[in-house]
C-alpha cells in the first residue's frame, strides 16, 4: 500500500512497518587451500577436461575408480603419487588429458521411422478397449476394417561428424526410413527425436543410458492425470542409467534432488500448475541431473549425460499429424475431447492413451530387427565413445601442451586465484619433458617444480648418469629468475636424483616400475603442508631426523657418491639421499636450485613459504581492491591486519612475517595505489657440522665439566 501522509491532525495511528537493523554485509572468507596443492595431467576414464580441485572420494567419483588402477589401462608413471597424496588427504588440481586421437564423447540418436499414411489392419476389442489376443498364439485379433494411419518404430543411431569434423549434435535432419507398404510401395521416413550426449570423451561413456518411456494411469508410477486437463500435454518419463561395463546390469542415476525420474513434454513454457513446476523437457534435461560452476562455490557434479536436445518443431509436427488421423476414430478411452490445441495430448512414445488403450490408427513395428520398444527397462545406451592410445608417448605429449600454457603470459593459467596449484612434480618423464617442466615456474611467483633425474621409460641411471642429467635440468630452471626486478635468480625449483621402488603412502603401490624419488618429497610435503586450512603441521616436519629418513622407497639405485662429486653435485643444485643406516637413507638437505649457500631461498621450505605468502599477497588485494572509503591510515592498518592474521600459525612457527604497507608518494600521486612489503625471516638450512675430539687426561675432567658437556662413556 502507498505510504501514508500526515496532511492535517485528524487524529490516527500511522504504522510502517520494521525497519530490520539487523543485518550485517555477507562475510566472504577467501577459499582455503594448502600451501601444497600439486598439479598432475592423468588419463582417465571419465569427467571434465578442465582443471578440478579434487581429493579422495570426489576423485574417484569424478574421474571413475579405474583411472588410479595403478595397473590398469588409464595408468601412467604419476598415478602411484596421485593416490599417495590423496592418500594424505591433501587435495590435488587435477587435469584430465586427451589423446590427439580420441574421437568426441558417446551419443545416440532416438528417430521415429514413420510409415504413412497407409490402411492400418483394426483390431478385436475387449470391453475396455484392450486387444483381443488369440488364446493360442498371443497375438491380437484382426478386427473388421482398417483406417488411415502410421506405422512406426524407434531405431537408435550414432551421431558423427562432419567432412570438417565438426559435430553433428543437434543437427539430425529427416531420412529416408527402411519400411515399405507392400501394397502401395510406400517408404518411410525418418524423423530425428532427440539426441543426447556424455560430458566427457572416452569408452566409458558407452555405459552410460537414457530410459524414456509414457506412463499411463496403470503404471506401477502412474502419471499425474492433472496434467493432461490442465496442460493439455501428454507427459513422458526420462531416467538416466549407468553401468560400470558391458557385463553388469545398469542401474538409475538419482537426479540432484533424489529422485529416480522425472517427467516433462515437448512444448517450450509448460508449467505444471499444481507444482509450479517447468515441464519442458529443455529446461529440465539433463540439468535435473548436473551442477556445473555454482556461484554457491559447492562441487561441479556431472550426470550421466552432458546435453540433452529435442527436435520441438519436428515432435509438433509429427503429433500434429498423428492426432488428425487417430481423432476421428477414436473410442472411449480416448484422451482426446475435441479441445482447441489438444494434439499434445496424443501419446507418439508409448502408442496408447493415459488409461493404457492402444491407438487405432498409430501401431508399433515390433518385427524388425533395429526397432526399439520405449518402456521403464529399455536402456537406450550413447555408442562410438573411445579412449585414444593412452601410451607413455601420448601422455608425454599431452603433459607439455599443458605446461605450455604456463610459459604463455596471456594464458589464464596465470590467474592463481582461479587456477590455485603450487607444486609440479616430475614423476619420471623423458629428459625432453623434463626440459618443458620449467614453464611451471616462468611466469607464476607462487609455484615450484620438483625435477628428478630419472626416466620411467629407461633403466635405473649410474652416478655419473644422474649428475649430467641434474646439471642440464638446474641449467634449464637457471632460466627462470624469482625477480626481475631484483635480479634474485631462480629459487622455486629442485633437482632430486635417485630412483628406487615406491612403497606408496601406507597402502603400498601396484605401479611395479622403478620410479624417481621426487616421490619421496610429493607424499612428505603433502604430510607436512597438505592441510586444507593451509596450516603447516609440526608433527610430519621432515627437515631433519627421523622424517628425513627414506619412508617411501627401497632399492635406491645410488646411495653414495665421493665427496668430490657430492661437492660438483650440490653446486650444481642436485639433491642426494646419504646413508642414515646400514639400510637407510636419509636427504640431509632439500636444497633448491638457488646458487647461494648463504642465502634462506637455499631452503626448499623457505620457497615454498614464498609461494605462500605470494597467494596471501594476491588475497589482500582482492579484499581491498576497489575500496575508497577508508583513510590511507586505515587502508594501511587493514592491509596489514589481513596479511597477519592470514600467517598466523601457518608456517610450523618456522618464520616471522612482518608487512609494512604505506602509500607511498607516487602512490599518493597516482591515487589508485599502494605498495606492501612483507618481510619474511627464516633460519638457514645448516648441513655441515664441525666436529673435533680433544683427548685429555681423567685428572683433567674437572676443567672439562666447567667449560663443556661431559657423559661417561
Amino acid at each position: 500500500m502507498p505510504v501514508q501522509q500526515i496532511v492535517n491532525a485528524m487524529p490516527q495511528a500511522i504504522l510502517n512497518g520494521a525497519d530490520d537493523l539487523s543485518t550485517q554485509p555477507p562475510v566472504i572468507v577467501p577459499e582455503q587451500v594448502p600451501s601444497h596443492l600439486p598439479k598432475f595431467g592423468i588419463w582417465a576414464q571419465q569427467g571434465p577436461l578442465d582443471d578440478q580441485l579434487v581429493v579422495g572420494n570426489s576423485m574417484l567419483q569424478m574421474y571413475g575408480q579405474a583411472s588410479f588402477d595403478e595397473r590398469g589401462a588409464y595408468a601412467t608413471h604419476a598415478t602411484p603419487l596421485v593416490n599417495a597424496i590423496s592418500a594424505a588427504a591433501n587435495q590435488m588440481i587435477i587435469r584430465r588429458l586427451k589423446p590427439a586421437d580420441a574421437p568426441k564423447p558417446a551419443a545416440v540418436r532416438l528417430y521415429l521411422d514413420v510409415l504413412g499414411p497407409i490402411a492400418i489392419q483394426e483390431i478385436a476389442r475387449n470391453s475396455d478397449g484392450s486387444y483381443q489376443l488369440d488364446p493360442q498364439t498371443g497375438l491380437p485379433v484382426p478386427g473388421t476394417g482398417t483406417v488411415q494411419g502410421y506405422k512406426v518404430k524407434f531405431v537408435t543411431a550414432p551421431i558423427g561428424v562432419d567432412t570438417d569434423g565438426n559435430d553433428l549434435f543437434g543437427e539430425g535432419t529427416q531420412i529416408a526410413g527402411d519400411q515399405t507398404d507392400p501394397t502401395t510401395t510406400t517408404q518411410s521416413k525418418r524423423y530425428p527425436i532427440w539426441d543426447a550426449d556424455v560430458p566427457s570423451f572416452g569408452k566409458q561413456g558407452n555405459n552410460n543410458a537414457v530410459r524414456f518411456y509414457a506412463p499411463t494411469a496403470v503404471s506401477s508410477v502412474p502419471l499425474d492425470t492433472r496434467v493432461l486437463t490442465d496442460e493439455l500435454v501428454y507427459p513422458v518419463r526420462v531416467q538416466f542409467a549407468t553401468r560400470p561395463d558391458a557385463n553388469t546390469s545398469p542401474s538409475v542415476t538419482p537426479l540432484l534432488t533424489g529422485d529416480q525420474y522425472i517427467d516433462v513434454c515437448f512444448v517450450p513454457g509448460t508449467i505444471d500448475k499444481n507444482t509450479d513446476q517447468q515441464l519442458y523437457i529443455g529446461a529440465q534435461v539433463p540439468s535435473a541431473w548436473q551442477d556445473i560452476n555454482d556461484a554457491s562455490g559447492v562441487p561441479n557434479t556431472y550426470g550421466p549425460f552432458g546435453r540433452f536436445q529435442t527436435y520441438d518443431s519436428v515432435i509438433a509436427e509429427l503429433v500434429e499429424m498423428f492426432y488428425t488421423a487417430e481423432f476421428p476414430v477414436a473410442g472411449a478411452f480416448s484422451d482426446f475431447t475435441g479441445a482447441a490445441n489438444e494434439q499434445n495430448l496424443f501419446n507418439f512414445v508409448g502408442g496408447v492413451s493415459s488409461q493404457n488403450v492402444p491407438y487405432h490408427s498409430y501401431v508399433f513395428n515390433t518385427a524388425d530387427g533395429n526397432a526399439v520398444r520405449l518402456s521403464p527397462n529399455t536402456n537406450i545406451y550413447a555408442v562410438n565413445g573411445a579412449d585414444g592410445t593412452m601410451n607413455n608417448a601420448n601422455y608425454e605429449t599431452a603433459v607439455a601442451a599443458m605446461m605450455a600454457e604456463y610459459a604463455d603470459p596471456n594464458n589464464e593459467i596465470q590467474d592463481p586465484i582461479g587456477h590455485p596449484e603450487s607444486h609440479f612434480y616430475d614423476t619420471g618423464f623423458t629428459l625432453a619433458t623434463k626440459k618443458l617442466l620449467g614453464s611451471f615456474i616462468a611466469n607464476r611467483k607462487d609455484t615450484f617444480v620438483v625435477l628428478g633425474t630419472h626416466d620411467a621409460s629407461g633403466p635405473a641411471l649410474t652416478a655419473s648418469q644422474e649428475s649430467s642429467v641434474g646439471l642440464s635440468l638446474s641449467t634449464m630452471l637457471s632460466a627462470y629468475p624469482e625477480s626481475d626486478v631484483y635480479g634474485t635468480p631462480v629459487c622455486r625449483g629442485l633437482v632430486f636424483a635417485g630412483s628406487g621402488n615406491f612403497l606408496g603412502n601406507g597402502s603400498g603401490s601396484l605401479y611395479g616400475k622403478p620410479l624417481p624419488l621426487t616421490l619421496e618429497l610429493g607424499v612428505k610435503s603433502a604430510n607436512y603442508m597438505g592441510a586444507a586450512n593451509g596450516v603447516w603441521k609440526s608433527t610430519a616436519n621432515f627437515d631433519r631426523a627421523p622424517l628425513s629418513v627414506i619412508q617411501y622407497f627401497s632399492n635406491i639405485n645410488v646411495t653414495f657418491v665421493p665427496a668430490t662429486q657430492g661437492i660438483k653435485d650440490w653446486g650444481n643444485g642436485i639433491v642426494r639421499v646419504r646413508k642414515y643406516s646400514r639400510n637407510a637413507y636419509f636427504v640431509p638437505g632439500l636444497k633448491t636450485v638457488y646458487p647461494d649457500d648463504t642465502s634462506v631461498l637455499n631452503s626448499y621450505f623457505t620457497a615454498c613459504g614464498v609461494g605462500a605468502l605470494e597467494k596471501i599477497c594476491v588475497q589482500s588485494w582482492q579484499e581491498y581492491s576497489g575500496e575508497s572509503s577508508l583513510t590511507d591510515e586505515q587502508l594501511v592498518a587493514g592491509v596489514d591486519g589481513f596479511i597477519a592474521n592470514a600467517v598466523l600459525g601457518k608456517f610450523d612457527n618456522r618464520f616471522v612475517v612482518q608487512s609494512q604497507t604505506t602509500v607511498t608518494g607516487k602512490d599518493a600521486q597516482r591515487g589508485f595505489s599502494w605498495t606492501t612489503v612483507v618481510s619474511l625471516y627464516a633460519n638457514n638450512m645448516r648441513t655441515v657440522g664441525q666436529f673435533t675430539i680433544n683427548t685429555l687426561r681423567m685428572s683433567q675432567l674437572q676443567t672439562t665439566l666447567q667449560g663443556g658437556s661431559a657423559a661417561a662413556a
